[in-house]
């Protein structure tokens, strides 16, 4: 098993699962959902915009608003807890890779 940066414990399949479908993405979409989330921790007690950014984002690219909910929470939960950790891009990067992101193909956090 790999081992993270972001977590001490083993991740949650869940979190795998929506990382990895973050690979579905285009180039665009996926830096603009980035912006988003980025967007939300910056001013987190702007949420009401942010689902708004999320729906609106979720209509755009023709994405089930459910299931996008569900892979932004892991994001974020990613997020925080990188943040919280004080992770370098490098790290972030690698747990990213760990979890089933293709970076090659995105943006490039380091």
């Amino acid at each position: 098993m790999t081992s993270f940066h972001f977590t001490k414990v083993p991740p949650d399949e869940q979190i795998f699962t929506d990382i990895k479908s973050l690979n579905k993405f285009e180039e665009k979409a996926f830096s603009q959902l980035v912006e988003i989330v980025f967007s939300f921790l910056v001013s987190p007690k702007e949420s009401s915009r942010f689902m708004s950014q999320i729906s609106d984002f979720s209509s755009e690219h023709g994405l089930n608003s459910s299931a996008l909910k569900n892979v932004v929470k892991s994001l974020l939960s990613f997020l925080k807890s990188a943040i919280k950790g004080n992770l370098t891009p490098a790290q972030v990067k690698e747990d990213l890779e760990h979890l089933g992101k293709n970076l090659e193909l995105s943006l490039h956090l380091g």
